[in-house]
């Protein structure tokens, strides 16, 4: 049973309130009061690397508290233990929030909130997905119930969707044209019952998107079945940068190649051509006794936060050093700062994949504006 303050927020699913008329998904790029992530408590993730990604990911977090405030969702029992892993990290502990919200896995991106203002209440609130753990493939029965939790943390009102979604299916511009793609909102693992209309519908009810862009398929090998923030990612409402492999033989040569013509083709609102921009794809990780021969890894998976861009690298020098020089060509008013993401990557995401963004708050005499655009 909900408590009455639950209750009154509005977080019994089954009397949830309709959702407000008004409500819009800000770009990344707008201003934001926090970043949230999801410490990992629960057994086997990176079986025998697990210290190594501990190591990456508190200096992930010492990164983005240089750039917002974090909300840490981990359990209470180990909360001194990741205190003292953030210490050794460097990080600033006072921009640190601790949250007793358990979780499965670590992917906040994809367990958490997705953030919106209700325009007419000038208010924050939070879509919480349907979540079925890519599909079935995890366990996620503690991370079903994150989404939630976060609102509550933060007494906002919480908006149940049908819609069988993750966060990282999302990508959109401060005009509300959302990228996402077919492989992950038209599978029939998550969404057997729905089809396009029903789900552009829906995307356009919670999070005010304008215009919706499909894309096809994503990496091979991808736990996700091809997330969209792995894949093209807008840098200005006019500039998507993507991915592309070069290599011809690729198992999913082919498929990057049809989104790439895909975002070549879009029109912008106004009528103009998109600025495309291509980051630098490097071949599959390996790892000793793991799940998967290979692992897919993406430059395109970078977190836009205030004024900084952090983005992940992953031990491939050549690589390494192209992608964060072609982000700090995009992102020329914003410190871009490599993070080292080898072993995280090893669970199947990285940097954006772990954070989900908490819009700041608008005040009643708020207006948009379009952002100062980038351009290549």
């Amino acid at each position: 049973m909900l408590d009455p303050l639950a209750e009154f927020l509005g977080f019994d699913k089954a009397s949830t309130p309709s959702a407000p008329k008004r409500l819009r998904m800000p770009a990344e790029w707008e201003p934001m009061d926090a970043v949230w992530m999801s410490w990992p408590t629960a057994k086997g993730l990176w079986a025998d690397n697990r210290h190594n990604a501990e190591k990456e990911l508190a200096h992930l977090i010492a990164t983005l508290c240089r750039y917002a405030p974090v909300n840490l969702n981990c359990k209470k029992q180990f909360q001194p233990e990741v205190s003292a892993a953030l210490r050794s990290a460097q990080a600033t502990m006072e921009r640190i929030t601790f949250h007793d919200i358990p979780t499965n896995d670590v992917w906040c991106r994809d367990h958490g909130a997705t953030f919106v203002h209700d325009l007419d209440k000038k208010q924050l609130n939070a879509v919480s997905w349907t979540y079925n753990g890519w599909g079935g493939k995890f366990p996620h029965d503690l991370d079903t119930d994150v989404a939630r939790n976060m609102a509550l943390s933060l007494l906002i009102p919480c908006i149940s969707s049908p819609l069988t979604c993750e966060g990282g299916a999302l990508e959109i511009n401060s005009h509300g044209v959302l990228l996402t793609t077919e492989s992950v909102l038209l599978n029939p693992n998550r969404n057997p019952d729905w089809n396009r209309k029903d789900i552009e519908s829906e995307l356009r009810k919670q999070l005010g998107a304008s215009e919706i862009v499909w894309l096809k398929d994503g990496l091979a090998g991808d736990d996700t079945d091809g997330h969209i923030d792995m894949l093209a990612r807008f840098f200005a409402d006019d500039g998507i940068v993507t991915i592309r492999r070069k290599n011809s033989r690729a198992p999913d040569y082919r498929v990057l190649e049809e989104n790439y013509e895909i975002v070549s083709s879009l029109r912008t609102p106004h009528g103009g051509r998109y600025n495309i921009a291509t980051l630098p794809l490097p071949d599959p990780l390996t790892y000793d006794d793991w799940r998967y021969e290979k692992v897919p890894v993406s430059y395109a998976n970078f977190l836009i936060l205030n004024d900084g861009v952090i983005a992940p690298v992953y031990g491939e020098a050549s690589a390494d050093k192209e992608a964060i020089g072609l982000l700090k060509e995009l992102f020329p008013h914003h410190d871009v700062t490599a993070v080292p993401s080898r072993s995280i990557i090893q669970e199947g995401g990285s940097i954006h994949c772990l954070s989900q963004q908490q819009p700041r708050k608008l005040s009643t005499s708020h207006h948009f504006e379009t952002p100062v655009r980038n351009h290549i």
